[in-house]
């Protein structure tokens, strides 16, 4: 093989880590933010559902029913973005952004 082939292909090896390790990274870094989304959600489950038993008792029982439930649908959407981190990381990364977004706007419009 002639250096200039040795060269090219030592560069490609090069690339290729390079390219993995950002992988990894952007990939550790979408799980961490899918972790804080499913947290901050879990908490403003648990406002919601605090603001409603103190609004309406009668109404209370059944929303936190729902709060609930909303809470185990948030536990379960994390784990599905932890799996898809893994398999998918570029994906995951869109998936980071916009999680981060809507809790972000969430946020915002309750304290208005």
């Amino acid at each position: 093989m002639s250096a200039a082939l040795r060269h090219l292909r030592d560069r490609a090896e090069h690339f290729t880590d390079a390219v993995e390790e950002t992988g990894r990274h952007a990939a550790s870094r979408a799980s961490d933010y899918a972790d804080t989304a499913s947290s901050r959600l879990g908490d403003l489950w648990s406002e919601i559902e605090a603001l409603v038993s103190r609004q309406q008792p009668k109404v209370g029982a059944r929303a936190r029913g729902y709060a609930h439930d909303a809470g185990d649908y948030a536990a379960d959407l994390s784990d599905q973005l932890r799996s898809m981190t893994r398999n998918r990381p570029l994906v995951a990364i869109g998936v980071a952004v916009a999680a981060t977004w809507l809790v972000t706007s969430l946020i915002r419009s309750s304290r208005h």
